[in-house]
Formats: C-alpha cells, sequence, structure tokens
C-alpha cells in the first residue's frame, strides 16, 4: 500500500557482469542500469562505478529543430528545421515555404532532377532578370547590360558587345538625335512666242513675236521652302521598359 504523499520508486537493476566499482543509492556496480518510473520524464540510467548517470537527456534547441549529434549530446540548431504542421524541411530557414526550403548556396556533385527533368540545375554563363538591389549569391552583375536593351547574338557577332549610348536611371529618350536632309531641286516657268497685251485704261502695249524677234519673256527660279513635320501622338520613348538586375550565373 502506498500512503499519501510518499513517492514510490521502482528500480529495475539489469545486471552487466560484475565490476569492482559501485555505485550508492541504489547500490549498484559498474555497467548496471536503472529505469526510474517516477522521474519525470521516466529516465534509464547507468552505474558509471562511481554514480549513476541518465540515459535520457532533453532535445536540442526549440520545437522544430531537427536533432543532431553535439559532441556527445543532443543538439539543434534553427538553420535545420522541420515544420511538422506544413510537413516541410527548412535549411538555412525555420520558416521553410516549399517541402524543401534551401536558403543559401547548394552543392549538388551528382545530377539533380525537377519536375521530370534531370540535371535542371542553371548552367554557368546563363543570364537572368532579377527584381533585386543586387545579384544573388553564384551570380555576377552583367553590367554591359545595365541601361540597354538585350538581343541575340547573329551569326559571327561579338559576344556580350554594345552599340549606341546606354540610357541613364529612367530616361525618357523618344528618339536618338538625328537630322532628315531635304533635296529641293527648285522649278521655272517659261513663256515661248507670246503676244502681251496689257489694258491698264491708258491705252494698249502689246508684244508681237514677228515683229519684235521672238521675245520668250521667262520666270526665275525659286525654292519651294518644304519642312518635315512631327508624326505620332504620344510623346515619350519609342520602347517603354521597366528596369530590373541582370546578372550571369557564375
Amino acid at each position: 500500500m502506498f500512503k499519501t504523499g510518499i513517492f514510490c520508486l521502482l528500480y529495475i537493476i539489469i545486471s552487466c557482469g560484475s565490476a569492482l566499482a559501485q555505485c550508492a543509492n541504489p547500490a549498484g556496480v559498474a555497467g548496471q542500469q536503472k529505469y526510474n518510473i517516477a522521474a519525470i520524464p521516466n529516465t534509464m540510467s547507468v552505474c558509471n562505478g562511481t554514480n549513476w548517470v541518465s540515459l535520457s537527456t532533453a532535445p536540442g534547441g526549440s520545437s522544430g529543430y531537427v536533432q543532431f549529434n553535439k559532441s556527445g549530446s543532443f543538439g539543434g540548431d534553427s538553420n535545420l528545421f522541420w515544420d511538422n504542421t506544413n510537413k516541410r524541411l527548412g535549411i538555412g530557414t525555420a520558416s521553410p515555404q516549399a517541402s524543401l526550403n534551401v536558403v543559401g548556396v547548394a552543392s549538388v556533385t551528382a545530377s539533380i532532377t525537377v519536375a521530370g527533368v534531370s540535371n535542371a540545375s542553371v548552367p554557368r554563363g546563363a543570364v537572368m532578370f532579377f527584381n533585386l538591389v543586387s545579384c544573388p549569391t553564384g551570380w555576377t552583375e552583367l553590367v554591359g547590360a545595365r541601361g540597354r536593351y538585350v538581343v541575340g547574338l547573329p551569326a559571327s557577332g561579338t559576344l556580350a558587345g554594345t552599340q549606341g549610348t546606354a540610357l541613364t536611371d529612367l530616361e525618357n529618350r523618344a528618339v536618338g538625335t538625328h537630322n532628315h536632309g531635304i533635296t529641293d531641286p527648285g522649278h521655272s516657268h517659261g513663256l515661248v512666242s507670246v503676244v502681251a497685251r496689257i489694258n491698264a485704261g491708258w491705252g494698249t502695249a502689246s508684244w508681237n513675236a514677228s515683229s519684235d524677234g521672238g521675245y520668250s519673256p521667262g520666270t526665275q527660279s525659286a525654292v519651294t521652302g518644304i519642312t518635315v513635320n512631327n508624326t505620332g501622338v504620344v510623346a515619350g520613348t519609342n520602347a517603354p521598359y521597366i528596369q530590373l538586375r541582370v546578372c550571369s550565373k557564375d
């Protein structure tokens, strides 16, 4: 019978062979194990020849930390995290957003399969746009792309070659500086073998082609004064754009 307020300790002694060194409270020899049902939580202990040493230990770190051997004891770290609610594993993050969320550089020496495609890693030299203030780890900015449109390389073209003046920050360049030349040859008007008669109210004056030596009055050449008008109805750049960071895979 147990009396109220008294805890009863039940020790199960497992003999592992005789030993010279002994433990006390309860008595035991080196190598013997005991199970303490009153401990919270229940624990196993082993006699090390001098003292009873618990075989149970608290987990390392906080809830969700994946356990590992830390110098002979349990260790845990926020950089190796298991989200048991959403069944997600985080490496480098304690807030995984996918089944496997890696924050940082991942090195793969063998093939990797993504969505059924083997070796679907990003190859060295690949160019991508990022909505970031700087390129992510493992990427280097393609400086030559600053302020420029990116076009495909023509046959025998210069790889990463540039042409023209790059745009400045948010520059609104409607068109590059240029002019339009106009050729205006002018023209003339001729009169041949005519009789001109002018009646100004004071009498009559005339030229007669037969009597005046076939006089043919003419006009002087003159330019037309042609100008080129503007066209289009929307002011601004010919190609509206968005600015993003251009990076090349290392």
